[in-house]
């Protein structure tokens, strides 16, 4: 298991649990739209950038053809890579009184959430006790939390953590003001 990073607590705060998501690549359910899109584009981009430089177009029209290729290619796989590594450098924290998010890589940056602050906590779980857990009012439209990088649309989330409902209710007995432990 590797080591949590050092949180620095207020006075009197607690840590009730920390931990990672889930590890490795995955696929989400936005995936099902986004695949193919990137597939067609891909194709697209690499049959437009071949038939380019196939001919005596200018310089400019391969090196936009070429661009145009690595966005593809981003989109295809490349995006699956960079939610990996972020994820494997992302930590979460619950103490008593708020919700740490540590992302370690490149560069760290913490973000904490007053637990007594949120408007809505809500949980959404998934086979094997694995869920996320929203600190925040849930997104509308179910694809307004796609995103490319640690800056996706919606509220702030514990994103995809074993024992995703038990940590839901650490957070709902400290809004509610229990002692816990």
């Amino acid at each position: 298991m590797r080591i949590p990073p050092v949180i620095a607590l207020n006075a009197e705060e607690r840590i009730l649990w920390q931990g990672q998501p889930k590890q490795g690549l995955r696929v989400r359910t936005h995936d099902l739209f986004l695949i193919p899109f990137s597939l067609l584009w891909c194709g697209f981009a690499v049959f437009w950038t071949v038939s380019v430089i196939a001919t005596s177009a200018p310089f400019i029209m391969k090196i936009f053809g070429l661009a145009f290729v690595g966005i593809g290619m981003y989109f295809v796989f490349g995006r699956f890579l960079v939610e990996s590594y972020q994820r494997r450098h992302t930590w979460y924290t619950l103490t008593d009184q708020r919700a740490i998010i540590t992302a370690t890589a490149p560069r760290r940056i913490d973000r904490s959430v007053d637990l007594h602050s949120v408007t809505n906590v809500s949980v959404e779980t998934q086979h094997g006790g694995w869920g996320t857990v929203l600190l925040g009012p849930a997104p509308a439209m179910p694809f307004s939390r796609i995103g490319f990088g640690r800056n996706n649309a919606g509220p702030p989330a514990f994103d995809v953590v074993q024992d995703a409902a038990s940590i839901y209710s650490m957070i709902v007995d400290v809004r509610q003001c229990k002692k816990i432990g």
